[in-house]
């Protein structure tokens, strides 16, 4: 005697002929897609690999799916550590990962790869895997490197545009004025005793007007070269020009300095007056700030700036992509000012919340 149990799997059959056809377009639909994609089953066997494998790296998908190890085998000795935290960071983390890095290529050229990197799991939430799409954006690194160099140009010009401004107008305006001055002066004196003469009350406001162009032609110099940087360093520099933004803004400011003050390379000094400048430049334009502080920290090996404010703040991301895209030329001139000072640059800020722009770069003792 026995017992026999009849199941109707109708839904089960055509629930997988539909996975298996889905599979199917996927896999089409793959095949001939630009990026190179892969997947892995857990224990790390190689389940697909799209044919862009090939173009992109110059290794066949068969060699892939035969030795899975040859994913990281390829990818540069130097980014190969920070490759093998991110895929293990990806196996765990439950949104997409990404990072870039370069792949050698059998000639011994080099790609480099954006990687989106995410685990695969099924409705229950059991691990199917990981899936990862490789994009080949060798083109865009060169259009940044080229980018990079334009910036740097720009910003290697634009200085020696403010220091021959500020030559001119302190050598040929601002001595000319004050020999016009020189003149009034004694026009003045004369004056003095008509008091009350329509013509010396004249020559008193002519004299003021003066004295007060001569004034604004200064502050135009110290701005475009901050002689205080060059003759008492960098703190002495963003302290003097924050009481000046104080007073053009009326937003209470706020410098405070930690450790040692270190005299440094006068490239060093200027670029991060500079990048702080800038920051207060775009606070004044944009953030409608009522305060800002700014501040300074002195180690043996490390220097760093940083401008807070608590104005209406921005979209990180867009901005940054704006910036990709050849906008926001101040925000780029200061990312590029740290990298040439093989520094860190780093700009916090949500609408609404304020922003903070921090730069620190290695001690070059001057």
């Amino acid at each position: 005697m026995f017992v026999a149990i009849v199941r109707d799997i109708t839904d089960r059959k055509t629930a997988d002929e539909k996975l298996r056809r889905s599979e199917e377009c996927y896999k089409v639909v793959a095949d001939f897609a630009y990026d190179w994609e892969w997947w892995l089953a857990p224990e790390g066997r190689c389940l697909y690999v799209s044919p862009s494998c090939e173009r992109i790296t110059g290794h066949s998908r068969d060699e892939f799916m035969d030795e899975p190890e040859l994913l990281l085998r390829i990818v540069h000795p130097e980014d190969r550590e920070a490759v093998e935290k991110h895929l293990e960071e990806a196996s765990s983390a439950r949104e997409p990962r990404n990072i870039e890095f370069r792949v050698v290529r059998p000639d011994g050229s080099l790609r480099w790869i954006e990687q989106w990197c995410q685990r695969v799991l099924d409705a229950d939430g059991n691990e199917l895997g990981s899936r990862a799409c490789n994009r080949d954006i060798s083109n865009l690194k060169v259009a940044e490197q080229e980018l990079r160099h334009l910036t740097s140009r720009l910003t290697e010009e634009g200085d020696n545009v403010r220091v021959n401004i500020a030559a001119d107008l302190h050598d040929d305006v601002g001595q000319s004025l004050n020999a016009i001055k020189m003149a009034f002066d004694m026009l003045y004196r004369k004056g003095v005793d008509v008091a009350g003469d329509e013509t010396g009350e004249k020559i008193t406001t002519i004299r003021d007007m003066l004295v007060d162009t001569i004034d604004k032609v200064r502050n135009i110099t110290l701005k475009l070269v901050p002689v205080a940087l060059f003759d008492f360093g960098l703190d002495s520099a963003l302290q003097s020009y924050l009481e000046e933004f104080a007073r053009d803004t009326g937003a209470t400011c706020e410098f405070k300095t930690e450790g040692p003050l270190i005299r440094v390379g006068v490239d060093v000094e200027t670029a991060l007056f500079r990048i702080a400048h800038e920051a207060l430049t775009n606070v004044q334009k944009h953030s409608k700030a009522s305060s800002v502080a700014v501040s300074t920290s002195w180690s043996e090996t490390r220097v760093s700036v940083s401008v807070r404010d608590d104005g209406e703040g921005f979209d990180m991301h867009r901005a940054y992509e704006e910036s990709r895209a050849g906008e926001h030329f101040g925000l780029l001139a200061m990312r590029e000012r740290a990298r040439m000072l093989k520094g860190d640059f780093t700009v916090e800020s949500k609408p609404g919340e304020g922003t903070t722009v921090t730069v620190s770069a290695p001690v070059e003792r001057g």
